[in-house]
């Protein structure tokens, strides 16, 4: 799809003149957040910009649901760049665009160009999830007669080779310190026909007369469902079954298993049917090779997304998770957990599923393409795409950075990508969580997480996914750099720290129950509110370090 079909508009003016403007008019339609290119016969200040340049919003296209602004908004421009070889000007909008809208690009008192935006719900509402009831449980697990567990993944594209152990995240006896006894192991039918591998965590004790509330919990990339956020968060999710499946593409292959060493010495194999494919047809099966080829994780999200809604359409329908014959879950009770790529996926389905109340977004980035521009994790990825770019990373509100045609170039390749990805990006579906919701949506109760310093879902994309959403105030930064002051030997890169538990030191131990037990709180409370967990990590590091911040980055 062509970044734009350039207007040609000679508008002249005093100094100079405006020769040609992008986005136009686009069958397909932009992103969320287009490129705005403005090229000019002469030098301009770039800075002047934000000042004539303004982006009006028009008629709304779509039907599924509420806008953000009204028809004739006039919103100004911002992350400015100058490119003084070609007179060119580059922008974004300031605060995300409705999808499927249309708009106006206005220099001074004159319209320069037209072009509207792509609608990110139509294919994915369209979607037939097919009909509940078809959950079956495979196995149970009473954790009291197991001595320990592997992990033996299919790491070969070849299901006769043997499978490799690649180690279980924790011993069975930090399970049951965690509080955690009793697993099941259960399958279900996706939207697309196939069977879906899913667990859930069940808790000790009386089970409610109403059913046990069911939380949610999604994984990191590269990751799995018995990754140790899951677990760690099984732990402190209280008095609720904790359920979770693989993301689109992770697991590694479908004949993995979970191999349960007993007390007595015999084994029992549950089956972990993990979800990646050897795409690249190298013969291997990666961690998330699945999910990241071929669109660069678009897909993965999109569909992930639905494969956990679907699991809520069967929650609805009752589950016997202990074989009673009896439903064990609250269907009015769902709510959802999700770290990194399992905030983004999550973000999409808490857009989409009406039946889940409330979430804590950890970490969680707007789009795969504005994560990976500065991450150390995803960078070497899109490097594979795009080549190795000298990325001009324009801050907002910062004065306008010059660049070079070539960067200029990178910059429209960025958005010509965006524009593919708009109908899996995170930011696409963020706006519908609280100012835009879908028709017969309630607004949901989200509270996001993320550490100053990541720089595994940079801090750049984190606030991509929180201004789309239009939240500035159910928001926690947890001040990474504050921690490393006073514990130097803390992990550089903060993106775990919600699972620090992984490096058994008290510091890294506050810091994962603090972040866990502020999820849990805001879970319970039911209010709109960020729950003050300072107090846990005062008394070794003398001050704060989880606030809500005053500018969202």
């Amino acid at each position: 799809m062509p970044l734009a079909l350039f207007l040609l508009a000679a508008i002249s003016l005093a100094a100079q003149s405006l020769v040609s403007v992008s986005p136009a008019g686009d069958a397909g339609g932009f992103a969320l957040e287009p490129l705005i290119k403005l090229r000019f016969d002469a030098p301009v200040n770039p800075d002047s910009l934000r000042n004539s340049v303004f982006i009006v919003w028009g008629a709304t296209r779509q039907r599924d649901g509420f806008t953000t602004y009204p028809e004739g908004y006039r919103m100004p421009i911002n992350n400015l760049a100058w490119d003084p070889a070609t007179n060119t000007a580059y922008a974004k909008p300031d605060e995300p665009l409705d999808h499927d809208r249309d708009y106006a690009i206005v220099y001074n008192t004159l319209e320069a160009s037209r072009f509207h935006t792509r609608n990110v719900t139509q294919s994915i509402l369209a979607r037939r999830l097919g009909p509940a009831g078809s959950i079956r449980r495979l196995a149970s697990i009473d954790l009291t007669e197991i001595k320990s567990i592997q992990t033996l993944s299919q790491t070969a594209a070849d299901a006769t080779r043997p499978l490799t152990d690649t180690g279980f995240p924790v011993d069975v006896s930090f399970l049951t310190q965690l509080g955690l006894r009793r697993l099941v192991f259960l399958n279900f039918e996706s939207s697309r026909g196939d069977r879906v591998a899913v667990h859930a965590w069940l808790p000790n004790g009386t089970k409610p007369a109403a059913g046990w509330p069911v939380k949610l919990i999604g994984h990191g990339l590269f990751d799995s469902r018995f990754s140790g956020p899951t677990l760690f968060a099984s732990a402190f999710i209280a008095n609720s079954v904790v359920m979770s499946i693989d993301a689109v593409g992770h697991g590694f292959g479908d004949g993995s298993i979970l191999r349960f060493q007993k007390n007595d010495g015999s084994t029992v194999d549950a089956p972990m049917n993990g979800r990646g494919r050897d795409l690249n047809r190298d013969g291997r099966i990666d961690p998330a090779e699945g999910c990241i080829l071929p669109d660069f994780i678009s897909t993965c999200l999109r569909e992930t997304a639905l494969d956990y809604q679907k699991l809520v359409r069967e929650i609805q329908a009752n589950i016997d998770l202990d074989g009673d014959r009896q439903p064990d879950l609250n269907s009015n009770s769902i709510q959802y957990l999700g770290q990194s790529l399992g905030a983004m996926y999550g973000t999409i389905l808490m857009a989409i599923e009406p039946g889940i109340d409330a979430a804590v977004l950890n970490v969680g980035g707007g789009s795969a393409i504005e994560t990976a521009r500065t991450s150390t994790l995803l960078k070497p990825l899109l490097e594979q795409f795009v080549g190795v770019p000298n990325d001009p990373l324009i801050p907002r509100y910062a004065p306008a950075r010059r660049i070079t045609t070539t960067q200029g170039q990178y910059l429209e390749l960025l958005d010509r990508l965006s524009i593919s990805e708009a109908t899996g990006a995170p930011a696409s579906f963020a706006p519908f969580l609280k100012q835009a919701t879908l028709y017969g949506s309630p607004i949901k109760r989200v509270l996001f997480q993320y550490a100053i310093g990541d720089q595994s879902v940079p801090n750049n994309s984190n606030g991509q996914l929180i201004r789309a959403a239009f939240e500035h105030e159910l928001v926690s930064v947890y001040r990474h750099d504050i921690a490393r002051q006073i514990v130097p030997t803390l992990p550089e890169n903060p993106h775990a720290y919600m699972a620090a538990f992984a490096q058994l030191d008290q510091p890294s131990l506050l810091i994962a129950l603090a972040t866990l037990s502020q999820a849990s709180e805001f879970l319970a409370s039911g209010r709109r509110e960020v729950p003050d967990v300072n107090g846990l990590v005062r008394f070794l590091f003398r001050q704060n370090l989880f606030e809500t911040p005053s500018l969202i980055p």
